[in-house]
């Protein structure tokens, strides 16, 4: 079996990561963290995402990446775009972007 990462990373006890699973600067419930972890999130094709965590002298542990991780994978999964794709950029952003890309050719005289 091979050597889990969270042993490498930034380990956190389920009781630490509520705070990075909550919103708004308010924790998540321990059960949520719990259930991230034994039942994972349903994504939208219908499989399941699990927090990666690890039992270690009767706790769950996990880290910091492990949460990144989840947290990426979910969002991308429910936004609709592939892992790694760049965020869809809204026309008013595009025309603020060439804007800026024209005064900087005209800038160096092209």
């Amino acid at each position: 079996m091979p050597r889990p990462r969270i042993l490498d990373e930034e380990k956190r006890t389920l009781e630490e990561a509520r705070a990075e699973l909550g919103t708004s600067g308010t924790p998540c419930n321990f059960s949520t963290a719990y259930n991230l972890v034994t039942k994972g999130s349903q994504l939208p094709d219908g499989s399941r995402l699990t927090l990666e965590a690890i039992r270690v002298g009767g706790r769950w542990i996990t880290s910091r990446e492990a949460i990144e991780r989840f947290v990426i994978t979910l969002t991308e999964a429910w936004s609709g775009r592939a892992p790694g794709a760049p965020a869809v950029t809204t026309k008013k952003e595009r025309s603020r972007r060439l804007e800026t890309a024209d005064a900087q050719i005209a800038a160096m005289g092209i």
